[in-house]
């Protein structure tokens, strides 16, 4: 009797487990960074990072430096540290790994390397990157990407977010994206509701 609880036990347990996980995107925060795989550590490498804002308080580095959620065909939102990727529905056609990794060194721009890499997505992706905060807030808000192929960080263009706290992109790929210094580009100002 046991023996048959058991055997009628197990697929039920492997059916709710299993069931589980397919009830939308889930977040998940990285091991400490001792624990990870170097290869996955985003490094400081790049030319011209004058071109990304800053942030014009020092902000505490967290313990992890990214950041992962699975997202299907459904979409969902991932969010981290201030940067936030918006999955419409029907831009990827599996679960896929979405992951927002901050600069291993040099968390005082406002920069983020977004994946997965080497993705061409079938909608586009909106992408959010911190703009109150920086030294471009009160300037006309702009997205910059970085072209590994050019070593140059390349204008996305942008557009401040309903609640004027980030910039706005759509894209259809992913790199390292950050919030462009547009000090000297024009104001934003905003009036009524």
């Amino acid at each position: 009797m046991r023996l048959r609880r058991f055997l009628f036990g197990l697929p039920m347990l492997a059916l709710a487990a299993g069931c589980s996980e397919m009830e939308g995107p889930q977040v998940e925060i990285a091991p400490p960074v001792e624990a990870r795989i170097a290869s996955t550590e985003t490094t400081l490498n790049f030319e011209s990072v004058e071109r990304v804002a800053a942030y014009k308080e020092t902000r505490t580095k967290p313990e992890n430096l990214w950041a992962k959620a699975w997202i299907g065909p459904r979409g969902g939102t991932l969010e981290y540290y201030g940067f936030r990727i918006v999955v419409p529905a029907g831009a990827v056609d599996k679960v896929t790994m979405f992951t927002l990794s901050l600069p291993k060194e040099g968390t005082e721009r406002a920069m983020a390397e977004f994946g997965p890499h080497n993705v061409k997505f079938a909608q586009p992706i909106t992408i959010e990157l911190p703009y109150v905060g920086t030294t471009s807030e009160g300037y006309a808000p702009k997205a910059v990407w970085y072209d590994e192929s050019t070593k140059l960080w390349t204008d996305e263009g942008g557009t401040l977010s309903a609640d004027g706290l980030r910039v706005q992109a759509q894209v259809w790929h992913f790199s390292t994206h950050g919030t462009g210094d547009t000090r000297g580009g024009g104001t934003v100002s905003s009036s009524g509701g």
